[in-house]
């Protein structure tokens, strides 16, 4: 998994990559309010001091999947 930095600003896609998630599951994160994400020029972007905070929350609810 690839390291996020506080101040890394990071795209759907990037996220995805990180939690071996699809770009339409990290979405639905965001719409739902599970993942913090802000949106710059039409897109969702993500806040790497945002999803630090959040992810403890987060990774403690996922649902591990084999």
């Amino acid at each position: 998994m690839k390291e996020i930095k506080r101040d890394g600003i990071y795209s759907v896609q990037e996220i995805a990559e990180m939690f071996a998630l699809s770009p339409r599951t990290v979405k639905r994160l965001v719409y739902s309010g599970k993942l913090p994400a802000r949106k710059m020029s039409n897109q969702i972007c993500f806040v790497g001091e945002e999803l630090l905070r959040a992810l403890p929350a987060w990774e403690s609810h996922r649902k591990v999947t084999y």
